[in-house]
């Protein structure tokens, strides 16, 4: 077994450091990066750290297949077991090295060979590219989203092969309103506009997400954490029980999907709230989405971003005033929810979530 020690070792000889990383087997990693040492094939990538350049790149255990990787992919170098892919060097993702010799495009987000996101036009609008066999798909779920009782960013006609292009969605990220004093108004905003969305009933056709596939979500997640030598948290006996009443959730709900647009009096309200990436949109729970930010809330206060956490999430649940039965089934998903952030956050230089 490699653990991720080993990885992390693999990196630093590179004159790499790690921001996270998604494992693909237990002898595959995708990767988020800082190139201590950039060379000038990493102009126009997404920021700069303290001293490097954020870059994506690929770790393999078998470094033949290291090495065939790269050679198949322009622009991109190897180091021994790692494969750097600066500049939008992709060979799933064809036209993100194009789309970032735009004037005005800066790179936002890279995971090789399985999406990219790309602001254009200094951020007026934002194209997300995904492997052409995923594309159909990504738009059917950014137009059904457009269709919702909630703001999503707007779907464009822009001709750019194999990507979804969206208007910029005006707002600040909540993630950035957390740390200061108005945290607790805009989380009831959200609250009251997610249990807007949530009191959709599901769309025909929509992929159902019940308890027992976030069970899955969770143990992969797991699996994966003990595969590279990683802790896992303490699993529950209890799974939240079905609802027949399936609704429209979102399955991936964190602060960082979430944007709010003061009114005209300057407040927030439900009308102001957006929400970003409806890509796992699905047919569910509501309780899942709720369990799903809660835990983020607790986590952002245990990172130091969030003062209170308690009131924070008084707030959310003022805002959207669940049923008991609704209550009830969010205490089994937090728990499954807490599980999943301990071993995705062990794939990150510090394991904030423990």
């Amino acid at each position: 077994m490699v653990t991720f020690v080993e990885v992390l070792a693999d990196l630093g000889a590179a004159g790499l450091s790690l921001r996270r990383a998604w494992p693909r087997t237990d002898g595959h990693l995708l990767l988020d990066l800082d190139d201590l040492e950039p060379g000038e094939e990493c102009a126009g990538e997404s920021d700069r750290g303290d001293s490097g350049s954020r870059v994506a790149g690929q770790w393999f255990a078998d470094a033949d297949i290291a090495r065939k990787v790269a050679g198949a992919t322009v622009g991109a170098r190897r180091h021994g077991r790692v494969v750097l892919q600066p500049a939008g060097a992709d060979r799933r993702l064809g036209e993100l090295a194009a789309l970032l010799r735009r004037p005005g495009a800066r790179l936002v987000a890279h995971r090789p060979e399985r999406r990219a996101v790309v602001a254009l036009d200094g951020g007026a609008r934002f194209a997300k590219l995904v492997p052409r066999r995923r594309l159909g798909r990504l738009h059917h779920a950014a137009h059904r989203a457009n269709q919702l009782p909630i703001r999503t960013p707007r779907v464009l006609s822009d001709g750019v092969e194999d990507a979804l292009v969206t208007e910029a969605l005006p707002g600040t990220p909540l993630s950035e309103l957390l740390s200061g004093p108005r945290a607790a108004e805009a989380l009831h905003a959200v609250g009251a506009a997610l249990a807007q969305l949530h009191r959709c009933p599901a769309l025909a056709g929509s992929t159902v997400h019940g308890p027992r596939d976030e069970v899955a979500v969770t143990t992969r997640w797991e699996d994966w954490a003990r595969a590279y030598g990683l802790p896992v948290g303490v699993p529950e006996d209890s799974i939240p029980s079905a609802t027949p009443d399936l609704r429209v959730i979102h399955r991936d709900l964190h602060d960082g999907q979430i944007l709010l647009a003061a009114g005209p009096d300057g407040g927030f309200h439900p009308a102001g709230v957006g929400l970003l990436d409806f890509d796992l949109v699905a047919a569910g729970d509501p309780a899942l989405d709720l369990a799903n930010l809660i835990e983020h809330l607790l986590l952002r206060e245990r990172q130091g971003s969030l003062a209170d956490a308690q009131s924070a999430v008084g707030a959310l649940l003022d805002g959207y005033h669940p049923d008991q039965d609704v209550l009830g089934r969010v205490i089994p998903y937090r728990a499954l929810t807490a599980r999943r952030l301990v071993a995705l956050y062990g794939f990150r230089p510090l394991n904030l979530a423990t």
